[in-house]
């Protein structure tokens, strides 16, 4: 008899947390002086700054020159 109540005990749990889900809405990357930073927001500075950059200059082609060409960007172009 014990089974059976296990049983049924965990077939009540799945069915409970299997109708709960969470979603991210906004990822957060930094808080700096209150100022919340947003993954969205970064991809935006990212974004801005490569299709601002003067027309003579190559696209990024490492991660690392994508950081170096949006540093600017991230540091100026925020207001707040």
């Amino acid at each position: 008899m014990t089974m059976k109540k296990l049983a049924i005990a965990a077939i009540c749990a799945l069915t409970i947390t299997a109708g709960l889900h969470a979603e991210i809405l906004e990822q957060i990357l930094v808080k700096v002086n209150g100022e919340i930073l947003t993954k969205t927001d970064l991809e935006e500075l990212q974004s801005s700054a490569i299709r601002d950059r003067p027309a003579n200059t190559r696209p990024p082609s490492t991660h690392a020159e994508v950081g170096e060409q949006t540093a600017g960007a991230a540091q100026g172009g925020r207001s707040g």
